[in-house]
């Protein structure tokens, strides 16, 4: 339910006023309508539109029967028109709905649908980054940022650009010619690491790889100890003698 306000003209003074009627929303087929249940005149001590929206709110609950009302601060004034509103709708039968219609909710109901054809529309600059983003979360994960920075010395845009390629080799393994270019037409990883997406080329990525070769033993000795404490791994060195 909820309170619509209906504004009027005073034909011989010309002065307007406004006036209420509680409505409820149902849909018929795939078309909103709204359905008077009564006119509730003036509401004097109703101000506002969390007024309205809390009276529309008990007296719904009332109807209902729930007995736990007004448990909290209500204006009297509020409490007073819903219980005679209330007991007006239950006495005189005026919720009978036409059982082809399915009530909606009030803020569905006031909602205004239009008929769109979808193969009018165009998208612009979509990009993925699903699998972008749980490359991301596993290097945070594995304090992939430090290691680079910390541990490789790194500089903060170094560090950026070295995850973001790493994320997209991860995603999609190709050259780095190619890599440069999936990266600026197909993915958001660019973004996921703040990297000016114009500012990517495949000779950043270059140097990226090298410096990620250079410090290979660094980082593979790294990784290798936080994944043991992650999944709790004991090393364990097996030796298999061949005896002839």
């Amino acid at each position: 339910m909820f309170i619509k306000t209906i504004v009027k003209t005073d034909k011989k003074s010309g002065k307007r006023y406004d006036y209420y009627r509680l409505c409820e929303g149902y849909r018929i087929a795939n078309k909103v309508r709204h359905r008077t249940i009564i006119s509730m005149g003036k509401l004097e001590g109703v101000d506002n539109k969390e007024d309205k929206k809390l009276l529309a709110d008990l007296i719904e609950t009332l109807i209902k029967g729930d007995r736990q009302l007004f448990s909290f601060d209500v204006k009297p004034e509020i409490e007073k028109h819903a219980r005679v509103f209330a007991n007006q709708i239950i006495n005189d039968n005026l919720l009978d709905v036409n059982p082809q219609t399915e009530p909606i909710a009030p803020s569905e109901a006031e909602v205004s649908y239009e008929n769109i054809d979808i193969n009018s529309i165009k998208h612009e600059e979509v990009r993925d980054i699903g699998s972008e983003w749980l490359c991301k979360q596993a290097m945070e994960q594995l304090n992939f940022r430090e290691l680079l920075t910390n541990n490789c010395g790194f500089s903060e845009s170094a560090t950026n650009l070295t995850l973001a390629h790493i994320a997209s080799r991860a995603v999609y393994p190709a050259s780095e010619n190619k890599t440069a270019q999936w990266m600026k037409e197909n993915s958001a990883v660019a973004g996921l690491f703040n990297q000016p997406i114009d500012k990517i080329n495949r000779f950043k990525l270059y140097t990226a790889s090298n410096n990620l070769y250079n410090k290979k033993d660094i980082i593979e000795k790294q990784l290798s100890t936080k994944t043991n404490e992650l999944f709790d791994i004991q090393r364990n060195l097996l030796c298999n003698f061949l005896i002839s």
